[in-house]
């Protein structure tokens, strides 16, 4: 029930979000929001008991669904809702085992490098470098 405000930066990239429920603005990278960190302001309200909050709450009904989704009751926008966590948090953990294998793959893994690749590679920075130089009017062979 936000709404970003910005464009997507990337995951760990605090972007501005709008929560639906209370209007609240706030600044959140979108990895801490699939951790369900939630609204800041209704997290403090809740944490208050505060009746405004409480209000807004009793709100949440048929009308209320039918106007922020595309389903008319709030159990089937409450479901969907759960089906799209439970979707969200059954990637997270794929993507989390992939990330653990391919960090074991890599950590046990030797490779060797051609002598060729890095001559080529040295020859490609030694080229940049006298580039850069000569467009400060400086060259390799005045500084050897």
């Amino acid at each position: 029930m936000k709404r970003l405000l910005e464009e997507y930066k990337g995951n760990k990239t605090q972007i501005l979000h709008r929560h639906k429920l209370c209007g609240y603005e706030w600044k959140v990278a979108p990895n801490n929001m699939l951790n369900r960190s939630g609204c800041p302001n209704c997290r403090k309200a809740i944490k208050n008991g505060d009746e405004e909050y409480r209000k807004l709450l009793s709100e949440l009904n048929d009308e209320f669904a039918s106007n922020v989704s595309e389903f008319e009751t709030m159990a089937d926008y409450k479901a969907d809702i759960k089906k799209n966590l439970e979707k969200m948090n059954e990637e997270r953990a794929k993507v989390e085992l992939e990330n653990k294998i391919i960090d074991k793959i890599v950590e046990n893994a030797e490779v060797s490098v051609p002598e060729i690749l890095i001559h080529r590679e040295l020859d490609e920075m030694m080229r940049d470098m006298s580039y850069k130089l000569m467009y400060q009017g400086i060259t390799l062979e005045d500084n050897a």
